[in-house]
This record gives C-alpha cells, structure tokens and sequence, in this order.
C-alpha cells in the first residue's frame, strides 16, 4: 500500500475545502488496482448518465446513484469522476448494396462509426466539481489524478495479466454436464 500523498493547506485556490478531505489521498501503486471501468455495485459504466467517480482513497469507482452511500460508510468525499461520450461520425460513402449477411465485411452492414470522448473532473462530493485542467488546481491534486487517468484500470489488467482474449478461453467441462440427458433417459425407460 502506498503512502498518503501530502497536499500543502489549500490544494484548489479560491474554493473553500477542509484539507482534512485530502488526508487519505494516495497515489496507485504497482500494484494497487483502479476500479474506474464500471461501478461496484451495480456495473454501470463510464457512459452511463453522470460517469464513475473513482475514490482517490480506495480507488474503487462508483455511479452517480450509489456514491451517496459509500460515502456514508467511509466518509470519503475526494473522486476523480471519468464521463465517456459517443460521437456518431458521418457516414463518407453511400450505403453500397448488401449481398452478405454479415456486419463489418465488404459486401455486408457496415456498423456506424463512433468517436468517444473522455472527461475527468474532480469531484469533491457532494457539491463541487473542478475540471482538472483548471489553473486553480495545484500541480501535486493534479499530479495525483493523472495518476488515476493514466492508470489502465482493473479489467484491463487482468486481461493482460491472464494473456488471453476472454472470447477464446476453453470452458472445462464439468462431471455434471451429462445429468439432464441422464435424468431424461431414466423417465423414458421407467415406463
């Protein structure tokens, strides 16, 4: 675990915030895991209406409707809170005639292009809300949610960690799987 991250006595100029708030801020370590693809308890994810805050104690992300409680339970109050906007992008080319069921093959549907964009902010909940980018924001707070924006996230992580695409992975087979077929062939023969 790392080290509490010291912030001097006013960290965002011009706004009236205790410093106690900063008291548990801490940088992810190497092996610390940021939890900023979706939210803890009910998986709704960055594109959802009001994004994920991510706590920059705990680094445990969480939606707009359940921030609320964890708040109450850990008395956390400092986030980083991660939008994802899409974008529809114009189609260049007319829709050519399709001779292939298929999606995203020549000959096939295309699928409509999208851009997304990402936005960080902090979020000192309940009330305030800085764009980290603001010149009010010191350089060590700002440092501090880079950290969190750069960081790869837990999902990702593991899927790096296990090397594998989650699409090719072999499912065992299990002692169980032959039951219903057993379990059907035992009423016929019963008559």
């Amino acid at each position: 675990m790392t080290e509490a991250v010291v912030l001097g006595p006013n960290p965002i100029e011009g706004v009236e915030v205790d410093s106690s708030f900063f008291a548990n801020c801490r940088y992810p370590g190497d092996h610390d895991k940021v939890y900023k693809d979706e939210c803890m308890f009910c998986f709704h994810s960055p594109f959802h209406l009001g994004g994920i805050m991510i706590c920059l104690k705990t680094f445990m992300g969480f939606c707009s409707r359940h921030i609320k409680e964890y708040h109450d339970k850990s008395g956390a109050r400092v986030f980083v809170k991660r939008q994802k906007f899409r974008i529809p992008v114009e189609l260049k080319e007319p829709n050519a005639k399709i001779t292939k069921l298929a999606i995203g093959v020549q000959g096939g549907f295309k699928e409509p292009e999208q851009e997304v964009q990402q936005k960080y902010t902090l979020m000192i909940f309940p009330d305030t809300e800085i764009e980290l980018n603001d010149r009010r924001v010191s350089s060590e707070l700002r440092a501090l949610c880079d950290a969190i924006v750069v960081n790869e996230g837990a999902f990702r992580l593991s899927l790096l960690e296990d090397k594998s695409n989650p699409w090719e992975i072999q499912r065992k087979v299990t002692k169980f799987a032959d039951v219903v077929q057993l379990f059907i062939f035992v009423i016929f023969a019963g008559k």
